[in-house]
């Protein structure tokens, strides 16, 4: 056979052939390895749903980026001229960043007044400010600008706010450079304040980078459980050496791969090396095993090793088999990184089956088989996997009934598998970044920003005075929910104009269509689009409802969520289409998702043919009336007003 004749070859003649080609395709693949990179901003993270990435793109290139950042600075006096001029300072330098669209904040921020012929843009601050009462100057233009509450202040008024917009990029690598350029200014400035930074961009950012530092302290520890492992099993120098070695080169091999293809590690495929030693070892064992008890006689020897080797081949082959398929499972989500560990995790198993099935026989070939006294020596693990075949072959029907018993209740409570993602909550209280978000989500109010983009469903632009009436009133009624701290929108801005224009004093919206019309027109010209542009689309056809979310949990995000689509439903009813997005939106529902993309991949490891890919009429028809509240899925078929949009 075949086999035979290879085995044959490979434990006489081939011996240091097949060593010297272990170690050319180990050195050439591990070359790639130092080139390997953690994403600094994890989009393989983010699901590739059409619907989901092209509302995103719809959000990100008409109103801009959404992964703002948020700095607090706590001086010693805020509402003083240190302070102030402090946070002036401040301001600026971040402002000069590469990579920064806008800064705003007390000194930067601009506010619509009464003026000779009408509305004017001025400074929320007056300029020669640290010749006034500093303290009742900048509460007052708060009062009259309430949107900035809580926002550029927090509500004791001891800290600062800085809103930090980046600019859109489509370099990945263009967060991460911004991040680290406001922390080297925060180092500026340590000594004259306490600052944090926060925001959804500075937490997926931290969360790789400490992946990037821990993959430093997780794969040696492993290394040296599986080293102490083995010499506990075997209590032989080979029994650690060679396991290892083939581990070791399985991970390289994996990791090389994975480099070659340009991909980066990411929350998820970091597991990959634990996971891939960790699989890779099992082949390892079971060969060493084999050889333990061959005949000591070298005569034998190598007949004797031939044999075991091809009897465990098939087993060996088998289990890697299988494995792998479950890892291919994986596939089916829809989320890059979990296709990623899934694909290589089965690359690794099927490497780990090539090396071992080489290695080990060769590298076995060179040592003695060690006496029996000295097997029998290490049989504790042996006496207990005696007894558990013995109660295995004496009790069957009790321990299938167990089994089955056992199987049928994890299948019950399987759909019951919740995921709670908040990213802070991986980290430790300790952490900068967790000390940073909790100062500012107990300050401000909260840390996160849900997005959705409001449209008319049959197309035409947000004119009408009731238009706007069901905006003020959604977000009344949202701020009644505990988890959101503000509202963001245009309103603010027809408030303000239509307080300016009419000389009164209240913030309300014009009650007719006319005082509406004079208002949009206002909203086009050169001085007011740049803050209208924030949250209308230049067409008017598009409306942009930012909601500042305390820092929660995705189970306690989705439910949000549900309660805002029935207000949404009941408020806008079929006249409007609301639709969630954003980065924020993005990890909530990419976190439930996963769950359900587990459950399918174990439907499918399971061998279910039934088992449908995402995508297959999983989503609402082009005709669904509006979101499958289960699955929080938004088609945008013929009547959404951006379907087929494109960006010129």
């Amino acid at each position: 056979m075949l086999l035979d004749r290879l085995l044959d070859w490979m434990l006489t003649r081939g011996r240091w052939p097949v060593l010297v080609l272990l170690a050319l395709i180990t050195l050439a693949l591990g070359s790639a390895v130092p080139g390997l990179q953690v994403e600094g901003d994890p989009r393989s993270m983010t699901s590739q749903r059409p619907e989901q990435l092209r509302t995103h793109d719809l959000l990100r290139k008409t109103f801009g980026e959404d992964q703002s950042l948020f700095l607090s600075v706590t001086p010693e006096t805020l509402l003083s001229p240190p302070g102030i001029a402090l946070v002036a300072e401040i301001s600026t330098r971040i402002a000069g960043l590469a990579g920064v669209a806008e800064v705003l904040s007390l000194t930067t921020a601009k506010q619509l007044a009464p003026g000779r012929y009408g509305a004017e843009v001025k400074p929320l601050l007056p300029a020669n400010l640290a010749d006034r009462n500093i303290a009742r100057e900048v509460l007052s233009a708060l009062a009259d600008n309430p949107q900035y509450q809580h926002l550029l202040i927090s509500g004791d008024h001891g800290s600062a706010g800085l809103l930090i917009q980046p600019r859109l990029a489509e370099d990945s690598d263009a967060l991460p450079r911004l991040i680290a350029q406001v922390r080297g200014v925060m180092g500026e400035y340590r000594d004259r304040a306490r600052l944090h930074l926060t925001g959804i961009a500075v937490q997926k950012h931290d969360v790789a980078l400490l992946i990037a530092r821990d993959q430093e302290v997780v794969l040696p520890l492993v290394a040296v459980v599986l080293a102490v492992m083995l010499a506990l099993l075997f209590r032989h120098l080979s029994g650690v050496l060679l396991p290892l070695a083939a581990t070791a080169i399985s991970l390289i091999w994996t990791m090389g791969l994975y480099a070659l293809c340009g991909l980066a590690l990411n929350t998820i495929s970091s597991l990959l090396p634990p996971v891939v030693m960790i699989l890779s070892v099992s082949n390892a064992v079971h060969l060493y095993n084999g050889w333990l008890l061959l005949p000591a006689s070298a005569a034998a020897r190598l007949s004797a090793w031939r044999a075991r080797i091809r009897e465990l081949t098939v087993p060996c082959g088998f289990t890697a088999l299988t494995t792998a398929l479950g890892l291919l499972s994986l596939t089916v989500s829809s989320i890059p990184a979990v296709r990623q560990f899934g694909l290589f995790g089965a690359v690794g198993v099927l490497c780990s089956l090539v090396v071992s099935l080489t290695l080990l026989p060769v590298g076995l070939s060179f040592f003695r088989v060690p006496e029996r006294r000295f097997i029998r020596r290490a049989s504790f693990l042996g006496r207990l996997l005696e007894k558990s075949a013995a109660l295995t072959i004496g009790h069957p029907r009790t321990l299938i009934t167990a089994a089955a018993a056992l199987v049928l209740l994890a299948a019950v409570a399987l759909p019951a598998v919740r995921n709670n993602t908040r990213l802070t909550g991986f980290l430790h209280d300790d952490a900068e970044l967790a000390q940073a978000s909790a100062f500012v989500d107990r300050h401000f109010g909260g840390i996160n920003t849900m997005e959705l983009l409001l449209a008319r469903r049959d197309g035409q632009p947000f004119r009408r005075v009731a238009d706007f009436q069901n905006i003020e009133r959604f977000a009344k009624a949202a701020l009644k929910q505990e988890s959101v701290a503000k509202v963001f929108s245009p309103l603010p801005l027809l408030q303000h104009l239509q307080r300016a224009e009419s000389g009164g004093d209240a913030l309300i919206l014009p009650d007719n269509q006319d005082d509406l019309d004079y208002l949009l027109a206002l909203l086009d010209l050169p001085e007011a689009a740049d803050q209208a542009g924030s949250f209308l689309s230049p067409d008017h056809k598009t409306v942009r409802l930012t909601l500042l979310i305390r820092d929660i949990g995705s189970q306690q995000a989705l439910k949000l969520i549900r309660d805002l689509e029935r207000t949404a439903q009941i408020i806008f009813n079929e006249a409007y289409q609301v639709v969630p997005t954003g980065s924020y939106y993005q990890v909530v529902s990419d976190s439930d998702r996963l769950v359900s993309a587990m459950l399918k991949s174990f439907t499918l490891s399971l061998g279910d043919g039934h088992a449908r890919h995402p995508g297959v009429a999983a989503f609402p028809a082009p005709d669904s009336a509006g979101p499958d509240p289960q699955r929080h899925s938004y088609h945008l078929g013929p009547g959404a007003p951006w379907a087929g949009w494109e960006s010129t």
